[in-house]
């Protein structure tokens, strides 16, 4: 695909598809802004610079859309191991740490298998290269930077 848009461009492009909204002085480069504000690509409102319907519809096309899901993915899909006091081992979600202590210190071991959010696990595990929008998180995490 041809790139009609400078580096500067495509950066605040990218910072208004993958952040949202910024404040004047989060713009890196105002001529930029300048520039997609006249071909409609962004708005301004009350102090804040936005991608238009035009803006999200042209860097979907560029597909920072799976960037976006990784970044997403990356941010809300962290797991760590714990274990009970009679050494079960568990894989919960990063973000459910409290409710593990809560269970493990409340009930632990009586309440059978464990909380609803967590797994258990006996032995080995494996683990399978999680897919976003049909590309590897792993390849997809290795071209960060290179989405033109």
């Amino acid at each position: 695909m041809s790139n009609p848009f400078t580096s500067e461009q495509h950066a605040l492009l990218r910072l208004l598809f993958l952040a949202g909204p910024q404040a004047e002085d989060e713009i890196p480069c105002k001529c930029a802004r300048g520039d997609l504000l006249k071909i409609g690509l962004v708005g301004r409102f009350a102090g804040q610079t936005f991608l238009t319907k035009m803006g999200i519809d042209v860097a979907v096309s560029r597909n920072l859309h799976l960037e976006k899901a990784v970044t997403d993915f990356r941010r809300t899909a962290r797991f760590i191991l714990v274990s009970d006091d009679a050494g079960h081992s568990y894989v919960i979600p990063e973000d459910r740490k409290d409710d593990w202590d809560t269970w493990r210190f409340g009930c632990g071991d009586d309440a059978g298998d464990g909380p609803m959010f967590a797994v258990r696990v006996e032995g080995e595990m494996t683990f399978t290269l999680p897919v976003v929008a049909g590309v590897p998180v792993i390849e997809t995490l290795n071209r960060q930077g290179e989405w033109r």
